[in-house]
């Protein structure tokens, strides 16, 4: 589900929220409940009489009415027991009218100490007789906060009335803020979410050939830098392999640049699939590559390079029925990491490189061996 659709989805439960409100009434008294019934009754004729004139006369303003679900409970405890059930179903009640005195059960704060732990948004009105708990005593049990209206027996219809549509509303625009809010960290998320892959596929388009996947010579350098420069007291051995790619240009200028990359990617799956997990292929240019082979002697290095040539040697590379024999050229520098200069590390593994070609390609030339000529 995308982002939109869970935002309409949010915005239709708190329009139904608005226009559907529920109401739990908690008194022992079974006149209460119907009295109370019959005032919102009567309100409910009058919001459909308004709606038929709108309908009839065209005007809009009243065709939308709040619609009140009274729900009646005659003890503390059964009231409680209502509030959750409506939570476990999803339905919360948006306010609770509740007598003070429903002997022999709770009394009218234990109810509501007890609903506020499990719902803290339910609006409530508290009916009490003047003889019931005074306002310090109320405020002392339930604290001075702004979710909860104290109605005086007996009450007037107009004062239940108008008592019920502030809660009802205070209740309402409570949830609808909470769900903006919501939706506020869903799309918060989401773009967050968006900018971290733009980032990470930037940073890997910054660091990786786009062709082959492979490291690219900026990322080759960075590494080549951090291992020449290492912290570590222990001497590492590393070995600099530059790769040539023999034939790269015949297969270009026989079967033309979509042929010449597809053989590139077989290359690079080849030395992706014959190197270490620390280290480091990389593409350097149209047909040339390098290997930082770390914690790695010369012996290791060449055992290395020979998998590859092998392999290249023996992939058969075919396009438009022309048969192309493939072959690589490598050479190899070996160095610690104490300080060296990376510019003659990749120099002398291309001079060893420029032998191997020199000496008739597809072969593997060590530079120490060079120097000892």
């Amino acid at each position: 589900m995308t982002i939109s659709s869970e935002k309409n989805k949010e915005l239709q439960q708190v329009e139904q929220i608005e226009n559907a409100r529920s109401i739990l009434l908690i008194d022992d008294t079974p006149a209460i409940h119907d009295d109370i019934r019959k005032i919102f009754n009567q309100l409910e004729t009058v919001s459909s009489l308004s709606k038929l004139d709108s309908e009839l006369f065209g005007d809009s303003k009243h065709a939308e009415g709040i619609e009140y679900k009274i729900d009646s409970a005659y003890q503390g405890l059964e009231g409680y027991r209502k509030v959750r059930q409506a939570l476990d179903e999803s339905k919360p009640y948006s306010l609770a009218i509740i007598d003070m005195r429903m002997p022999p059960g709770w009394d009218g704060l234990k109810t509501i100490e007890e609903i506020w732990k499990i719902d803290d948004e339910i609006q409530i009105i508290i009916c009490t007789a003047y003889s019931d708990y005074n306002w310090t005593d109320i405020s002392k049990r339930l604290g001075i906060n702004d979710r909860f209206l104290i109605l005086k027996k007996p009450f007037d219809n107009i004062e239940i009335v108008q008592m019920v549509n502030a809660s009802t509303e205070k209740w309402a625009l409570s949830r609808k803020v909470k769900n903006q809010l919501q939706i506020m960290d869903l799309l918060v998320e989401k773009r967050t979410h968006e900018l971290r892959i733009v980032n990470q596929t930037l940073a890997y388009q910054v660091t990786h050939d786009s062709l082959t996947g492979l490291s690219n010579r900026q990322e080759l350098e960075r590494c080549l830098t951090l291992a020449v420069n290492s912290p570590r007291e222990e001497v590492i051995d590393y070995c600099l392999c530059y790769l040539y790619l023999d034939q790269f240009i015949k297969v270009n200028d026989t079967s033309g640049h979509f042929a010449g990359d597809e053989l590139i990617k077989l290359v690079a799956d080849i030395l992706r699939k014959n190197v270490r997990q620390q280290d480091v292929a990389a593409r350097v240019g149209g047909d040339e590559f390098v290997l930082l082979l770390e914690s790695c002697p010369e012996q290791i290095a060449l055992r290395i390079t020979q998998s590859i040539l092998k392999e290249v040697n023996d992939s058969a590379f075919s396009w438009d029925g022309n048969e192309f024999n493939i072959g690589i050229s490598i050479g190899i520098e070996s160095f610690t990491n104490n300080k060296c200069d990376i510019d003659e590390l990749l120099k002398a593994a291309d001079t060893a490189c420029y032998k191997a070609k020199a000496n008739g390609r597809n072969q593997v030339v060590l530079m120490s061996d060079l120097r000892s000529v």
